[in-house]
């Protein structure tokens, strides 16, 4: 909200640039306050406490870093890269497509939670994340198919008729968007049940994106097709890894 009011006062991009800093830092005072009489060190049990919210906080921070650099690397590179007609071009279409990861950023917040009360109940939390998923793809598929059939239409009522050389790329990235909700999504589901493995792949592929974006750049489309690769490479690397876990822990039961 604080980013739509600033662009509605004409500050532009630089409006949703300080309104995303402004929300983020709100959040974690009024975060800070709420958990203030939580985390005074009063007892053992709570430097027990404290000692696995350090061991909780390292994976944490950086898979939260890694999807940071998803979702910003490209911008910055777009900018070092490209020409500053081509770069405006890129940031309304990054605007724009951001609109579907803002849209579909609360399921995940909703789920945490609930995912995390599963698992300390030794219930199987996966339910939580295929409930998520039913929410989520459907809101990508619907966000990606509006931005295709009527990228003319979005582009010429949220910016002006000047920015209609970003419709040819307003679907693809769209795309790029809808598998980084996914991830999102994903990612956090792994850090509710405490499974940090996937900490490497985004860490690993966050790093992939910057290379693959440095070395192939001739065009903006080709950036965004990088940017969906990279996407679609997390998220299968995930898949086979929850997968391949799941399947070892059967076999562990079956033998024991």
């Amino acid at each position: 909200m604080v980013s739509v009011g600033l662009v509605a006062l004409g500050f532009g991009l630089w409006g949703v640039t300080w309104g995303l800093i402004v929300s983020s830092v709100l959040a974690i005072a009024f975060s800070l306050l709420l958990l203030k009489k939580n985390l005074r060190l009063s007892s053992p049990e709570t430097l027990f406490v404290k000692n696995e919210l350090l061991k909780y906080t390292l994976p944490t921070t950086v898979t939260l870093l890694a999807l940071t650099s998803f979702y910003n690397a490209d911008v910055v590179l777009v900018k070092h890269f490209f020409s500053p007609e081509e770069a405006g071009v890129y940031g309304s279409v990054v605007i724009l497509g951001r609109i579907i990861f803002f849209g579909l950023s609360s399921v995940a917040v909703v789920a945490f939670p609930m995912a995390v009360e599963k698992y300390e109940k030794g219930e199987n939390p996966f339910v939580v994340l295929c409930r998520s998923l039913l929410l989520v793809v459907p809101g990508v598929i619907v966000g990606v198919l509006a931005y295709f059939l009527f990228p003319r239409f979005l582009v010429t009522v949220l910016f002006g008729s000047k920015y209609l050389s970003a419709t040819p790329y307003l679907g693809i990235f769209a795309v790029f968007m809808g598998l980084y909700a996914v991830l999102d999504l994903v990612s956090r589901f792994f850090l509710s049940i405490g499974n940090f493995r996937p900490v490497v792949f985004l860490v690993i592929f966050s790093a992939l994106q910057i290379v693959l974006l440095s070395l192939f750049h001739q065009t903006l489309l080709q950036a965004i097709y990088v940017n969906i690769a990279v996407m679609v490479g997390v998220l299968a690397a995930l898949g086979f890894d929850y997968a391949f876990g799941h399947y070892s822990r059967l076999q562990r039961r079956k033998k024991n």
